[in-house]
This record gives C-alpha cells, sequence and structure tokens, in this order.
C-alpha cells in the first residue's frame, strides 16, 4: 500500500499538489470569523473645544485583527479619521465636535479572516 500526501492550502493561497501526485487538489472555502466590536469615548458628555479619544476594541474566536489594520470612525456619515489597530485596538482623538448629540462610528472593513463589523455611540457636548 502506498502513503497519503494530504495537501492544505488556505487563504485563498494557490495550492500544488506533490510531483507525480495522481490526485486533483480539493479547494475548501473557509468561513470569515465573527467580530465583537466595542466602541468608548473618553469623556461623554463632552465640552466644546475637549480633545475626545474614541477607542474601538475588535476581537473574534480567532484574535483580533493584524497589527497595522485600520478602523474609519465616523460622525455619522462624515470621516473624522483613522485610526489603526494594535493589539486589537483602534484609537482616534479629535477636538473639533461641535455643540449638540453626535452619533460616532467606528467602521472596521474586515480581511481575509474577519468580518466587517460597525459599532456606535451617542457623544454629547456641551
Amino acid at each position: 500500500m502506498g502513503g497519503a500526501v494530504v495537501a492544505l492550502c488556505f487563504c485563498q493561497a494557490y495550492c500544488q499538489l506533490p510531483a507525480g501526485s495522481t490526485s486533483s487538489a480539493l479547494h475548501q472555502g473557509v468561513s470569515k470569523a465573527d467580530m465583537v466590536e466595542t466602541l468608548t469615548s473618553s469623556v461623554n458628555p463632552s465640552h466644546l473645544g475637549d480633545a475626545v479619544t474614541f477607542t474601538a476594541t475588535l476581537s473574534s474566536a480567532i484574535g483580533p485583527p493584524h497589527n497595522g489594520e485600520q478602523v474609519t470612525f465616523l460622525d455619522g456619515t462624515s470621516v473624522l479619521g483613522t485610526g489603526t489597530i494594535v493589539g486589537g485596538v483602534a484609537r482616534f482623538t479629535t477636538t473639533s465636535l461641535t455643540h449638540g448629540i453626535h452619533t460616532i462610528k467606528a467602521q472596521y472593513a474586515g480581511d481575509a479572516l474577519h468580518q466587517q463589523i460597525q459599532a456606535r455611540l451617542k457623544q454629547k457636548v456641551q
């Protein structure tokens, strides 16, 4: 009896079978991990001109997204800026919020392993 060779290929990588193989490649789809995201504010309510830091914390069953990926922070539909993920956490600080109630969103676009996700909070500026 001959031995069996199994070649596993993940992340949509090119899969090459060993030389002389008489089998065909088996391509198995892998689902992206569901994400959990929390969004917090350093001070809420804040006052006009205060520096407010928004912190997005991302996690999943397979761990957080890779360091260096981005989270986009929005005020309603207007982009405030981006924060770089380090250890599953992205931060963005602003002093430009106007008086009133703001719907702040933190959006993560996803990657080859993680689903996209969005968290939101209401920020009051007095």
